[in-house]
Parts: C-alpha cells; sequence; structure tokens
C-alpha cells in the first residue's frame, strides 16, 4: 500500500491524470480495492499529512520527547538500533510539528482520490491501526493462521529463506541495471 499510494501520488504531482486505462488509474483502483490510503503503514500516514491529505489524528503518537530520556533511562533513543533511529526520529519531530504543506487543488483532489469514503467523514482516529496486512506474513498469521493470505506467504517461503550449510540464509532480492 506504501509504495502504491506514493507512486499514486508522484503521478499526480507530475501532471498524470487517473483518467480510465492510466497506470494512476490502475494504481487508484488497486488501492480503493484494498480499502484506501488509510491503510497505509505509519511511514506513509506521515508522509500523507505532512503533504495534507492524511489527518495527523489518524498516526500512532511518535512522541519527539523520546528522544530526551537521558542515557541512564532503560528506554532511551541512545539504544535504539541506528536504522530506526534515523527514520524515527524524523518522523517524531515531524509528528511533533503536525507541518502540513498548504493546500493546493491538487492536495485537495487526492483527498478524493484516495479514500473509500469523503475526506470530512473519515474518523482519523480509528484509522490509526488499520495497516495493508496482506503485505507482511506475520501480520497475516496473527490475523488468521489458517487463512489463504499466510497460506500464500508459506508458499513463497523457499524463495526467500533457507537452511544452508552454515545456518539460516535470506534471501534479498535487488535489480542491477546494467550500465552502459
Amino acid at each position: 500500500m506504501l509504495s502504491t499510494v506514493l507512486n499514486y501520488i508522484c503521478l499526480r504531482i507530475l501532471g498524470v491524470e487517473p483518467e480510465q486505462g492510466s497506470t494512476c488509474a490502475m494504481a487508484r483502483k488497486w488501492i480503493l480495492d484494498h480499502g484506501g490510503a488509510t491503510f497505509t503503514p505509519l511511514f506513509g500516514k506521515v508522509w500523507l499529512s505532512v503533504l495534507g491529505v492524511y489527518d495527523w489524528s489518524g498516526c500512532k503518537s511518535i512522541p519527539p520527547e523520546f528522544w530526551m530520556l537521558p542515557s541512564f533511562s532503560p528506554i532511551n533513543g541512545g539504544i535504539v538500533w541506528i536504522y530506526f533511529r534515523e527514520s524515527f526520529m524524523a518522523l517524531s519531530y515531524l509528528y511533533g510539528k503536525k507541518f502540513v504543506a498548504t493546500p493546493t487543488p491538487l492536495i485537495l483532489q487526492l483527498r478524493e482520490e484516495l479514500y473509500l469514503h469523503p475526506y470530512a467523514q473519515i474518523v482519523w482516529s480509528q484509522a490509526q491501526n488499520l495497516c495493508a496486512k496482506v503485505l507482511c506474513m506475520l501480520a497475516c498469521w496473527v490475523e488468521e493462521p489458517e487463512g489463504d493470505y499466510f497460506k500464500k506467504h508459506l508458499a513463497r517461503l523457499h524463495d526467500f529463506v533457507w537452511i544452508g550449510d552454515d545456518g539460516l540464509k535470506f534471501q534479498v532480492p535487488c535489480h542491477q541495471s546494467h550500465l552502459s
């Protein structure tokens, strides 16, 4: 959901209209078929809030005060994994500011294009816990251990995780470009 929503918005910013048959139309249909942009994970919800196409009250709390806890505190920003820290420090700053871009006609259009219900009628506090769970194997299992989504993840597991002679292995697929 995160990638599709952000790519859809980028295409719209670049001037692509969501007319039938276009890439935007296909992306929009997928977004709406999967519940709308309220099912974007937290990173997406923050970026959408900054843009003004999601309300900050629909985001889980990311208090900037967390980063000011002293090092002797059992929970503090200094003990957090660096990649997590890099991302969440910026997110918590934006959350604390509740910064929102100045609305434009395109932002107002996006508010109407990305959701199943009219933007003004969305209960944002109920959207905090929504996420497109079909993208995460563990979440699928938690939601329904015998469900179809979890079984589909299991069917592809051997493509990414296996036991080698020297232990557990993970494959991270990447696309290489051929430079001339």
